[in-house]
Protein backbone atom coordinates (compact mmCIF):
# COMPACT_ATOMS: atom_id res chain seq x y z
CA UNK A 1 0.00 0.00 0.00
CA UNK A 2 2.90 2.59 0.56
CA UNK A 3 4.25 1.88 -2.91
CA UNK A 4 1.28 2.89 -4.48
CA UNK A 5 0.15 5.84 -1.66
CA UNK A 6 4.22 7.41 -1.91
CA UNK A 7 3.70 6.65 -6.38
CA UNK A 8 6.88 4.21 -6.70
CA UNK A 9 4.68 2.02 -8.51
CA UNK A 10 1.75 2.94 -11.10
CA UNK A 11 -1.04 2.07 -9.18
CA UNK A 12 -2.30 -1.81 -8.08
CA UNK A 13 -2.07 -2.79 -11.81
CA UNK A 14 1.32 -2.14 -11.59
CA UNK A 15 2.89 -5.52 -13.23
CA UNK A 16 5.79 -5.41 -10.71
CA UNK A 17 3.52 -5.77 -8.05
CA UNK A 18 1.91 -9.07 -7.06
CA UNK A 19 -2.06 -8.30 -7.01
CA UNK A 20 -4.50 -9.96 -9.29
CA UNK A 21 -4.65 -6.85 -11.68
CA UNK A 22 -0.35 -6.57 -12.13
CA UNK A 23 -0.36 -10.47 -12.40
CA UNK A 24 -2.53 -10.07 -15.55
CA UNK A 25 -1.04 -7.22 -16.75
CA UNK A 26 2.28 -9.46 -16.84
CA UNK A 27 0.42 -11.36 -18.57
CA UNK A 28 -0.72 -14.26 -16.71
CA UNK A 29 -3.77 -15.86 -17.90
CA UNK A 30 -6.82 -16.45 -15.90
CA UNK A 31 -6.18 -20.05 -15.73
CA UNK A 32 -2.44 -19.68 -14.62
CA UNK A 33 -3.63 -18.04 -11.74
CA UNK A 34 -6.70 -19.91 -11.12
CA UNK A 35 -4.24 -23.10 -11.26
CA UNK A 36 -1.42 -21.78 -9.06
CA UNK A 37 -4.35 -20.57 -6.15
CA UNK A 38 -5.55 -23.77 -6.44
CA UNK A 39 -2.32 -25.20 -5.60
CA UNK A 40 -0.99 -23.40 -2.89
CA UNK A 41 -4.96 -23.06 -1.34
CA UNK A 42 -5.64 -20.12 0.67
CA UNK A 43 -5.53 -21.43 4.14
CA UNK A 44 -2.00 -20.05 5.39
CA UNK A 45 -0.31 -19.54 8.22
CA UNK A 46 3.31 -18.51 10.08
CA UNK A 47 6.03 -18.79 7.58
CA UNK A 48 3.77 -20.50 4.83
CA UNK A 49 3.04 -17.33 3.71
CA UNK A 50 5.88 -16.96 1.33
CA UNK A 51 5.53 -18.94 -1.81
CA UNK A 52 8.41 -19.13 -4.22
CA UNK A 53 7.91 -17.35 -7.73
CA UNK A 54 9.24 -20.18 -9.02
CA UNK A 55 5.83 -21.98 -7.92
CA UNK A 56 4.06 -19.55 -9.94
CA UNK A 57 6.17 -19.89 -13.15
CA UNK A 58 5.57 -23.48 -13.45
CA UNK A 59 2.46 -23.37 -12.98
CA UNK A 60 2.35 -21.01 -15.83
CA UNK A 61 4.53 -23.98 -18.04
CA UNK A 62 2.22 -26.38 -17.01
CA UNK A 63 -0.75 -24.66 -18.22
CA UNK A 64 1.24 -23.14 -21.50
CA UNK A 65 2.44 -26.76 -22.40
CA UNK A 66 -1.21 -27.99 -22.64
CA UNK A 67 -2.18 -25.29 -25.02
CA UNK A 68 0.39 -23.29 -26.78
CA UNK A 69 1.27 -24.47 -30.51
CA UNK A 70 4.95 -25.09 -31.67
CA UNK A 71 6.63 -23.07 -34.35
CA UNK A 72 10.07 -22.60 -35.80
CA UNK A 73 11.66 -19.22 -36.31
CA UNK A 74 15.48 -18.23 -37.06
CA UNK A 75 16.35 -15.14 -35.88
CA UNK A 76 18.52 -12.86 -37.11
CA UNK A 77 22.49 -12.90 -35.35
CA UNK A 78 23.94 -10.32 -34.32
CA UNK A 79 28.02 -12.11 -34.13
CA UNK A 80 29.75 -11.88 -37.30
CA UNK A 81 29.62 -15.67 -37.51
CA UNK A 82 29.77 -17.81 -40.91
CA UNK A 83 26.83 -20.71 -40.72
CA UNK A 84 28.36 -24.10 -41.36
CA UNK A 85 26.23 -25.78 -44.31
CA UNK A 86 25.15 -29.49 -43.81
CA UNK A 87 24.14 -31.67 -46.45
CA UNK A 88 22.54 -34.87 -45.09
CA UNK A 89 23.11 -37.72 -47.72
CA UNK A 90 21.00 -40.30 -47.00
CA UNK A 91 17.95 -38.33 -47.13
CA UNK A 92 15.48 -40.35 -49.23
CA UNK A 93 14.21 -38.24 -52.84
CA UNK A 94 10.90 -38.45 -51.89
CA UNK A 95 11.39 -36.71 -49.03
CA UNK A 96 14.13 -34.37 -50.57
CA UNK A 97 12.70 -30.73 -51.30
CA UNK A 98 9.18 -31.60 -49.84
CA UNK A 99 6.53 -30.09 -47.45
CA UNK A 100 5.85 -32.32 -44.88
CA UNK A 101 2.68 -31.79 -42.32
CA UNK A 102 4.38 -31.25 -38.64
CA UNK A 103 1.79 -31.39 -35.48
CA UNK A 104 1.52 -27.22 -33.92
CA UNK A 105 1.35 -29.56 -30.64
CA UNK A 106 3.22 -32.53 -29.67
CA UNK A 107 0.52 -34.40 -27.33
CA UNK A 108 -2.26 -32.18 -28.69
CA UNK A 109 -3.43 -33.26 -32.51
CA UNK A 110 -6.60 -31.44 -32.67
CA UNK A 111 -4.47 -27.95 -32.50
CA UNK A 112 -3.77 -28.83 -36.03
CA UNK A 113 -0.78 -28.79 -38.63
CA UNK A 114 1.90 -26.75 -40.38
CA UNK A 115 3.66 -27.74 -43.39
CA UNK A 116 7.68 -27.56 -43.00
CA UNK A 117 10.05 -27.74 -46.11
CA UNK A 118 12.43 -30.64 -45.61
CA UNK A 119 15.62 -30.39 -48.08
CA UNK A 120 18.82 -32.56 -47.77
CA UNK A 121 21.07 -28.76 -46.84
CA UNK A 122 20.94 -26.82 -43.65
CA UNK A 123 23.22 -24.57 -42.14
CA UNK A 124 23.83 -24.06 -38.33
CA UNK A 125 25.61 -21.33 -36.32
CA UNK A 126 29.13 -21.84 -36.64
CA UNK A 127 29.46 -21.40 -32.58
CA UNK A 128 26.88 -24.83 -32.13
CA UNK A 129 29.72 -26.68 -34.00
CA UNK A 130 33.03 -27.81 -32.92
CA UNK A 131 35.10 -30.34 -34.06
CA UNK A 132 36.51 -32.73 -31.00
CA UNK A 133 34.13 -33.30 -28.31
CA UNK A 134 33.96 -31.99 -24.86
CA UNK A 135 34.89 -34.62 -21.89
CA UNK A 136 32.34 -33.22 -19.55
Amino acid sequence: MKLVKENHVDGWEDPRLFTLMGLRRRGYSPDIINKFVDLIGVARKGNDNFISIKVLEHVAREVLDEKCIRTMAILPSNENTTPYKVVINNLPDNINNQFVDIPLHPKNKELGTRKVLVTNELYIKDSDWRDNDDNN
